[in-house]
């Protein structure tokens, strides 16, 4: 009886520490972001009012009341920012992380808070996910779910997901405003993403047209450590 246990006993341990594992990287991936995006900011709007309290006078109120304006937006900016985190921090990594529930969810809780449109598409296969690639891969879609949120304007978002004998496969789709990808070098959430895939041997790529919409793929190879053949 006990020979028997011991394979599941020692697969509690194990899942256990890839949570703890993932806790912990979670929270330096939002030191980091905590750091370089709004305390950053919020230090230089800092600056910014010193410098415009030293000079306010009767001769530039107009001046004054233009950069109290934009100081204020940018306040605000930083305030959304920095709450987006919070709302992060809050979703809890699932007990049995298992990867297609728990993006069912996630997708129902985007369509709730934004009121786009949204269809999820998801054809499992012959591949399954670990316990860390499944963290890593629905965070980096939280974060393409945010970058729909804050920057598309899109009406409709597509959510499909492939498990083939070659490979797992994300895709995201907005019918949204698009861009021109060499004008966005440097863009946190883009390199979020990136970072993500890479820590789990996979790929992350997107693609954008102008007035078009955009689509992100997010992909794990079948001879990843990370995913395993179902059988």
């Amino acid at each position: 009886f006990l020979i028997a246990w011991l394979p599941y006993i020692a697969n509690l341990n194990l899942t256990q520490i890839i949570k703890e594992r993932a806790i912990i990287q979670e929270r330096h991936r939002l030191s980091r972001e905590l750091h370089d995006g709004p305390a950053q900011r919020l230090g230089g709007l800092c600056l910014k009012i010193d410098l415009l309290l030293d000079s306010i006078d009767e001769d530039n109120k107009k001046d004054a009341i233009e950069q109290t304006a934009s100081l204020k937006e940018q306040i605000q900016t930083t305030y959304t920012e920095v709450r987006e985190i919070i709302d992060q921090l809050r979703v809890a990594i699932p007990d049995d992380l298992r990867f297609s529930p728990t993006l069912a969810q996630i997708t129902q809780d985007f369509v709730h808070s934004t009121g786009m449109n949204c269809q999820l598409f998801i054809a499992d296969g012959l591949l399954d996910l670990k316990p860390v690639a499944t963290v890593e891969l629905l965070r980096a879609l939280q974060e393409a779910f945010n970058n729909v949120k804050k920057h598309a304007k899109a009406k409709m978002i597509e959510l499909r997901v492939e498990s083939t004998k070659d490979f797992v496969k994300v895709t995201i789709r907005d019918d949204g405003k698009g861009f021109i990808l060499e004008n966005i070098n440097g863009h946190h959430g883009l390199s979020v993403m990136k970072e993500r895939m890479e820590s789990i041997d996979g790929k992350f790529s997107i693609s954008s047209i102008p007035g078009k919409g955009t689509v992100v793929e997010l992909i794990l190879p079948a001879n990843s450590a990370n995913v395993w053949r179902v059988n």
